[in-house]
C-alpha cells in the first residue's frame, strides 16, 4: 500500500552502506521511521537532509515503512549555529516525545519554528515551548493566568509569545524534568 504525504525531514541515520533511515514528522501521519534505499551516497543524498520540508511517497512492507519517492520542497538554511542547535533541540525533542504520541499538530507548530529560524527569528522558542509541552499534556494550569491559557486553547501564537517571554527559564526547566535532552544545555545558556 503507497501512501503519499507531505514530512519534515528531522533526522537521518546511516542504515548499511548506501541506505538511510529518516523520522519524519509527517502532516498525516504524525511522527514515523522509514528507510531510504541508496540516500546515502550520490545523488539521492541531498534528498535526506535534516531540516528540510518534502512531498514523500511511501510503501508498508509488513511494520516497515520505505520511502520510495522524494520531491523536496524546501530546505530551511538556519543562518546561524544558534539557530541550527534550537532546531537540533527541537528535533530530538518531538523524536524523545514521539511527537505527542502522534500529535498531528506537531507539524504546522514545527513547520512554523523552521520558518522562523530559517528567518533568524529564535524569539518564537517560548511559545514553542508553551505548545510542545501542552501538546504532551504537561503545561500545568497553575502557571499560566486564566487569560494566557485561553490565548494557549486559541493557539494565537503572537499573543501567547509576548506574554511568556519571561517565563522561558521556567519552561526550559519543565523540559529538562520530563524528557532527557541532550541538546538542552545549548539553548539553556542563553
Amino acid at each position: 500500500m503507497d501512501i503519499n504525504d507531505t514530512a519534515l525531514i528531522l533526522y537521518k541515520q546511516d542504515n548499511g552502506k548506501t541506505n538511510r533511515r529518516l523520522a519524519l514528522l509527517s502532516k498525516e501521519q504524525g511522527l514515523i521511521w522509514a528507510t531510504a534505499f541508496g540516500a546515502a551516497t550520490g545523488r539521492r543524498a541531498a534528498l535526506s537532509n535534516p531540516y528540510s520540508l518534502a512531498e514523500i511517497k511511501l510503501e508498508k512492507k509488513g511494520d516497515f515503512l520505505n520511502i520510495i519517492d522524494v520531491k523536496l520542497s524546501h530546505h530551511f538554511n538556519l543562518p546561524t549555529l544558534k539557530n541550527f542547535y534550537l532546531a537540533s533541540f527541537f528535533s530530538e525533542a518531538i523524536i524523545t516525545s514521539w511527537a505527542g504520541g502522534g500529535d498531528k499538530r506537531f507539524f504546522n507548530l514545527y513547520n512554523s519554528l523552521f520558518t522562523a529560524l530559517e528567518a533568524n527569528k529564535p524569539n518564537i522558542l517560548p511559545c514553542f515551548l508553551i505548545y510542545f509541552l501542552h501538546f504532551n499534556g504537561l503545561l500545568p494550569q497553575a502557571f499560566f493566568t486564566d487569560n494566557e491559557l485561553k490565548l494557549i486553547a486559541s493557539q494565537n501564537y503572537e499573543q501567547v509569545y509576548r506574554q511568556s517571554w519571561p517565563k522561558q527559564p521556567q519552561l526550559l526547566a519543565l523540559l529538562k524534568k520530563n524528557f532527557k535532552l541532550k541538546s538542552l544545555t545549548l539553548i539553556d545558556e542563553n
